[in-house]
């Protein structure tokens, strides 16, 4: 049994063990996509589940196999299209930045979507961007305009 087999049969078993139903397919070697008739249920609000979802998986994962690469768990599609929205409001929010000369944080991300939205600035001329040295899993990210 290699590191998908073990997570695809360690999610199914979590997801039968809550009650929910659905079917998991391997989207590619490293990602499990999820698809169910209540997939507002396994997505939660602002996917927020799937990423529970995914961190359990992986720690689990990392604990059997410690050199497995990250597994991603989706539903449907919907993290693709998350991801999507998530640079568009980045770049939303700097070229505001930029406009007003005001600062302007976003709403508190974990780890992946930090560095989805540090890339998303990376070509972004004029402005800056920070998050707290704090230990938490979320953390929002300050934008701020280096212009005078």
């Amino acid at each position: 049994m290699d590191e998908m087999d073990f997570a695809e049969k360690t999610l199914g078993e979590m997801l039968s063990s809550l009650g929910l139903e659905a079917e998991i397919a391997r989207e590619d070697s490293h990602t499990l996509q999820l698809s169910s008739p209540r997939k507002d249920l396994l997505i939660g609000k602002e996917g927020d589940r799937l990423d529970d979802f995914q961190y359990l998986i992986n720690r689990m994962v990392i604990e059997k196999f410690p050199d497995a690469p990250r597994i991603r768990v989706d539903c449907d599609g919907f993290k693709e299209g998350y991801e999507e929205e998530l640079r568009q409001e980045v770049k939303a929010v700097a070229a505001r930045v930029r406009e007003t000369g005001k600062k302007a944080s976003l709403r508190p991300l974990n780890s992946y979507y930090r560095k989805l939205a540090y890339d998303a600035l990376a070509d972004e001329s004029g402005i800056s961007a920070s998050s707290p040295a704090i230990k938490q899993r979320y953390k929002r990210i300050l934008i701020e305009s280096t212009e005078s």
